[in-house]
């Protein structure tokens, strides 16, 4: 007949596997620590604690100590690697770490600044890895995987990166406005609107496009009509002319093509 093994012994026999674990985490080698004798303990403890009859059936409570541990380990070994992490280099972390222990409420802060991070940067023109923002943001790593909360982490992180590209937005009217001519700054938003369109659909869902190209709207053109209008009278151009440029951008397809063809260069932000 087979030995009981009861609570105390089994998890003082575990807790020995659990430092190993741990060590494993900072960057000791697994076969440094594990041998295939150790391998066998480990497994044929926990199999017997799992598998005796009742009241001897521990699975809760191995259950719990394991999550407990992994736990332990995220926060004082795991959530610390990633301090000195930033934009790409953050979220390819973050990304790892939650395919190895689906950790989510403790990432997220991190994984929002991340993303909006790369996000800005590629809207300022800059290299970033579009695959990677793409298999985070588009529900095929993350938010796919989070349960009945995914459509809430979604909305909250799409109200973060709109309210991030209304303030950027609004800062670069102010700007154009300020050193552009009318039709200069008409031919710009044009421009501006295709690129953000072009960027977007690459890594957010269509529904969080067409929002963001609103935003973009609202902040370079409804917001800015009254002083694009008395620019058009001080400089006396063509009020023709001037509502043929604005039906162009009114007229831009938010969620597909554009009526406007795209430039690779704007001309009137160098």
């Amino acid at each position: 007949m087979r030995q009981v093994v009861m609570l105390d012994e089994g998890l003082r026999i575990l807790e020995e596997g659990i430092v190993k674990a741990k060590n494993i985490l900072i960057g000791h080698p697994p076969k440094a620590l594990f041998s295939s004798e150790d391998y066998m303990k480990f497994y044929n403890c926990v199999y017997t604690m799992c598998s005796q009859r009742p009241p001897y059936d521990y699975s809760g409570e191995l259950y719990e100590r394991y999550k407990t541990a992994l736990e332990e380990s995220i926060v004082s070994v795991v959530l610390p690697s990633l301090n000195d992490k930033h934009d790409a280099c953050l979220l390819a972390d973050l990304l790892q770490i939650w395919t190895n222990y689906k950790v989510w409420s403790k990432l997220y802060g991190n994984f929002l600044d991340a993303a909006i991070s790369l996000i800005n940067q590629d809207r300022n023109g800059k290299q970033v890895q579009q695959d990677l923002l793409k298999d985070v943001l588009i529900f095929s790593t993350f938010f796919a995987e989070i349960g009945e909360q995914k459509i809430e982490y979604y909305e909250m992180f799409e109200q973060i990166m709109l309210k991030e590209a209304a303030s950027y937005y609004a800062q670069l009217a102010s700007e154009l406005l300020c050193c552009r001519s009318y039709t200069d700054y008409i031919q710009t938003v044009a421009w501006l609107l295709i690129q953000e369109r072009e960027r977007s659909v690459r890594y957010l869902q269509q529904g969080s496009v067409e929002k963001l190209l609103e935003i973009v709207k609202r902040k370079l053109m409804d917001e800015t009509a009254q002083l694009l209008v008395e620019k058009q009278k001080a400089e006396s151009h063509d009020t023709a002319t001037y509502q043929d440029l604005l039906s162009k951008c009114a007229g831009m397809s938010l969620g597909g093509e554009s009526s406007v063809s795209p430039l690779t260069q704007c001309p009137f932000l160098q």
